[in-house]
C-alpha cells in the first residue's frame, strides 16, 4: 500500500501475522480506537482487588477469579484487665498529675492553690 506522509511517499506493508483486535479503549474522530494483539498471545486482563457484599476476591491476569484469604491469625489468651486494676492505675494517675501541679504552684509561689492542692491530696490518700 502507497501512502504519503507530508510529501514523502512510502510503501507500508501490514504485518502478515494474524492478528486478532483487543476490546475498544475509546473513540478517535468517530472511530473505534483499540489495540492489536498477535493470535497466539492472550489478551492481558486487569488484576484488581474487589469486594462483593463484604467477600474480598481478586481477578487474575488470566481472566479468572481467585478468593483471598480472610482467615486472620489467631491470637494468643489475652487477658483483659479487671476492674480493680483499671481503677488503681487510674487512681496512681490522679496522684502523679496532683503531684506535678503541686510543684507548679509551689514554683510560681501561690499560696492559695498549695492549699487547695494539698488538701485534695489528703482526699485522694
Amino acid at each position: 500500500m502507497k501512502l504519503t506522509y507530508r510529501g514523502v511517499t512510502y510503501e507500508y506493508n501490514p504485518c502478515p501475522q494474524d492478528m486478532t483486535e483487543g476490546k475498544i479503549l475509546g473513540r478517535y474522530r468517530g472511530r473505534d480506537w483499540s489495540l492489536r494483539y498477535p493470535r497466539h498471545m492472550s489478551v492481558p486482563q486487569p488484576i484488581a482487588q474487589l469486594q462483593y457484599r463484604g467477600v474480598p476476591y481478586r481477578t487474575t491476569a488470566t481472566g479468572g477469579i481467585q478468593a483471598v484469604n480472610t482467615q486472620t491469625p489467631a491470637l494468643g489468651n489475652v487477658k483483659q484487665p479487671t476492674l480493680s486494676e483499671v481503677a488503681k492505675v487510674h487512681h496512681a494517675h490522679l496522684i502523679q498529675r496532683l503531684q506535678r501541679r503541686l510543684e507548679v504552684a509551689k514554683a510560681q509561689g501561690d499560696a492559695q492553690l498549695v492549699s487547695l492542692l494539698e488538701e485534695e491530696s489528703r482526699q485522694l490518700a
